[in-house]
């Protein structure tokens, strides 16, 4: 088969390809996927459909997972699997370099696939299974789906989610002084989701806009400096393609560039004055849940919440009234404020809300910590460890209260399977 893969315009390009050229086996591996998840025909036709496939070549999706099976997935897999030892068959959390990622999209498939190969002899549950998360963006999932229909044998023994982690605001006004950013991942989407994509585009290309109006005026502020988008974005490639943190990693920019302590302070004076328009629950730079959960209503896919254990409250986040109200009633504002966040997601997400990542190993890449509080294993003496497992345990609390899924990953960003950054 003939395919080719446009990046400029994220075009698909398919030649017609002779159904006898897919095994007979694979032909087999997808009708028996298809008798224990019938409800992803719908999803994979239609995968099928926006590649000009036909229906005799519908095999060639076979490594492709959709929403049924992830959720089979995710309700049977032990946490073992998310560990990256001898059991690793989960890695969910997946950033290449159409964001803040090192691998390429053929980079990342060739790794997983090899792991996938070794594994292939070993007759336990599950194939090694990835998911392309990449922030605010879902075009390398086409890239993606190109290469598995390209060479659908290679992949045979290797499942894959198409995904997304989309930056959000959540604002407990009750709460909170200003809106408070976290992120949800995406799973089991349609990578020709055109509304979706296009939606995330537009916010990146806010971020893009914004990055440069701020540099441009630092430069008139401070004229000796002479500051660049193009240098920043060496620096910091989220920049340039408008993914969330992008703030942070422009003050980190300014702040490089001082050559004094006194005009770094004024950096920070001058950037301090655009905190509020990031922080703008309405701005065109964030991305609104409610217009997210309203995309995904109207399409395949579901949401969670990303990385839960490492939600934290900055100082000055929490209202100082909200505080003492919590204690008067003899409960935790922090514990308070996420059972009422989780609560809300429910609430307004419906059913495309179905997951908690509480399996999470991407723990600043210490991978021994991350499989000490997967296993509950910390010490009580080494009470910040103890408190993140509490923390996380509350999070699998509010997974059981509310039917919710939990999933994991290593936050993937470097250049192999295992690297965090």
């Amino acid at each position: 088969m003939q395919v080719t893969f446009n990046k400029q315009t994220k075009c698909i390009n398919f030649r017609s390809v002779n159904a006898k050229n897919t095994t007979v086996a694979l032909q087999r591996a997808f009708q028996e996927k298809i008798k224990k998840f019938p409800s992803d025909l719908k999803y994979l036709k239609n995968l099928a459909e926006q590649c000009n496939l036909t229906s005799a070549e519908l095999s060639r999706l076979t490594p492709v997972i959709g929403p049924a099976q992830l959720e089979f997935l995710l309700k049977n897999a032990p946490k073992k699997f998310y560990r990256p030892e001898d059991n690793f068959r989960l890695n969910l959390h997946i950033h290449t370099d159409y964001s803040d990622g090192k691998m390429s999209i053929p980079e990342l498939l060739n790794q997983s696939s090899d792991y996938a190969n070794e594994l292939s002899s070993l007759k336990d549950f599950p194939n090694f299974t990835i998911a392309i998360t990449d922030h605010d963006n879902i075009d390398g999932t086409k890239e993606a789906l190109n290469y598995i229909i390209e060479n659908v044998e290679k992949y045979r023994n290797l499942g894959i989610i198409f995904g997304s982690e989309i930056s959000c605001i959540y604002n407990d006004k009750k709460a909170f002084n200003y809106p408070f950013p976290f992120e949800m991942l995406a799973f089991a989407i349609n990578p020709f989701d055109n509304k979706l994509a296009g939606y995330l585009e537009n916010v990146r290309k806010e971020r893009i806009e914004l990055t440069k109006n701020i540099i441009n005026a630092a430069n008139k502020e401070f004229p000796s400096y002479n500051f660049s988008f193009d240098e920043a974005s060496i620096k910091a490639k989220n920049l340039q393609k408008g993914t969330n943190g992008f703030f942070n990693s422009l003050i980190k920019y300014f702040s490089e560039k001082a050559i004094s302590e006194t005009d770094n302070k004024n950096f920070e004076t001058f950037i301090s004055k655009y905190l509020p328009l990031v922080r703008e629950e309405n701005s065109k730079i964030n991305n609104s849940i409610n217009d997210i959960f309203s995309l995904f209503r109207e399409n395949f896919g579901f949401l969670g919440v990303a990385h839960p254990g490492r939600i934290a409250f900055p100082k000055g986040l929490i209202k100082e009234d909200y505080v003492e109200k919590c204690k008067l009633e003899g409960k935790r504002a922090g514990k308070t404020i996420i059972d009422h966040f989780i609560q809300y997601l429910v609430k307004i997400g419906g059913k495309k809300f179905r997951v908690l990542e509480t399996n999470y190993q991407g723990y600043c890449g210490n991978l021994k910590l991350a499989n000490d509080i997967l296993d509950g294993l910390i010490s009580k003496t080494d009470n910040k460890q103890l408190n993140a497992i509490n923390w996380i345990n509350n999070f699998r609390v509010l997974a059981q209260r509310y039917n919710l899924l939990e999933s994991g990953g290593l936050d993937t960003h470097g250049k192999t399977l295992l690297e965090h950054k």
